[in-house]
């Protein structure tokens, strides 16, 4: 039977509702069934059985987009190496799947349900394993060796990595990569972290790493590790990254650690306005955005232009200097109008109060003058 898609489609959705408790028979029939792959498995299964149905989700999403899918499943395929899953494992996990389906169906199972689901499952295993096949032929490494170049501590709950990394590592900026220790309480416990560079000459990638409360990776890297020390990485996943050749205007947003990919993605390209004017002085300016460093006071960029509430037309001068040295202007510095109360005068846009803008009261009630000599309305 050929793959449908609506079939599993709406099969799936009977089932989705019952995700926890589905993963946890799943895995228990695995293990009692094939008891060779708990090895591969940490002890505490809590964070593999979401990610399970993580990727069951995302394939029969796009269970009808091939564009999609198939690129996903390679990726999976090839770093399930670092587990050290082998094609002879993929029936097994099979078997359990649809059987765990079948479970929680009830009376919504059909030969038909069963047919499409083993078709859809022998057509994401043979991708999946076609992809480990050609990665160990390409002699590309199940894991990565890392070293711990430098170690800092911005913040109590946050550190640095810059780690160098062998053999050469190919990932692009706004990838994430998996990371896990040699260290027996976290065997087989894999972590996802942003990268936070570009790639460089000499091969090293930046982390930040947060504190996260019961984090069993996590709290590990910032009491543990020191410079020197050795860690271990799956290969770079992820497809937030730019389009090459694109000239649209770009537009980031994250908060705490995951300003890491937002660094790694401005250091490979200029900011711009959306009419194309540059508003970073260099690249090496707008690098220094990190979780930790504000940005330079010399780059005069767009969001510092936005929030002094002026329009900057040249970025090359310091953004304190922004309305004197390089034109810009004050937002509705020329538009006049007149002021609630105050017939015939007008001063500039008003930023708080209407009496601001064009007077201020001392406290006995007596109104000074305004600071910028005001005109007549016309």
């Amino acid at each position: 039977m050929t793959l449908d898609p609506r079939v599993l489609r709406h099969s799936f959705a009977i089932v989705e509702r019952r995700a926890d408790r589905m993963a946890k028979y799943f895995y228990a029939r695995l293990f009692r069934e094939h008891p060779g792959v708990r090895s591969l498995f940490p002890d505490d299964m809590a964070d593999q059985r979401d990610r399970l149905f993580g990727a069951l989700t995302a394939a029969v999403a796009h269970v009808d987009d091939p564009d999609v899918l198939v690129p996903f499943l390679r990726g999976l395929g090839a770093d399930h190496r670092r587990f050290g899953a082998v094609a002879a494992h993929y029936p097994a996990v099979g078997q359990s799947l649809v059987a765990t389906i079948r479970f929680f169906s009830g009376d919504a199972w059909s030969a038909e349900v069963e047919a499409a689901w083993k078709a859809a499952y022998d057509v994401l295993a043979s991708v999946m394993v076609e992809a480990a096949r050609q990665a160990e032929a390409a002699g590309e490494p199940a894991v990565w060796d890392a070293k711990v170049l430098r170690r800092e501590r911005p913040a109590p709950t946050v550190a640095t990595f810059t780690l160098q990394v062998e053999p050469d590592y190919p990932f692009r900026a706004g990838q994430y990569l998996s990371l896990t220790l040699h260290e027996a309480e976290v065997r087989n416990v894999w972590r996802q972290f942003s990268i936070a560079n570009a790639p460089r000459p000499d091969n090293t990638v930046d982390l930040h790493v947060r504190r996260i409360p019961g984090g069993a990776v996590s709290n590990l890297l910032l009491d543990r590790v020191t410079v020197g020390d050795r860690l271990r990485l799956g290969m770079p996943m992820g497809t937030t990254t730019l389009v090459e050749g694109s000239g649209r205007p770009l537009l980031f947003v994250a908060g705490g650690t995951g300003w890491g990919a937002v660094k790694a993605l401005v250091m490979t390209t200029r900011c711009a306005a959306p009419t194309g004017t540059p508003h970073c002085c260099s690249r090496r300016a707008a690098a220094t955005t990190s979780t930790t460093r504000r940005p330079s006071s010399s780059c005069c960029t767009a969001a510092r232009a936005l929030k002094r509430g002026r329009s900057c037309r040249r970025g090359t001068v310091p953004a304190t200097n922004c309305r004197s040295r390089c034109g810009g202007t004050s937002r509705g510095r020329r538009r006049r109008r007149t002021l609630p109360g105050r017939p015939g005068w007008s001063g500039s846009r008003a930023r708080g109060s209407a009496a601001s803008a064009g007077s201020r009261r001392s406290a006995s009630g007596t109104t000074r003058s305004p600071r910028r000599s005001a005109r007549p309305a016309r």
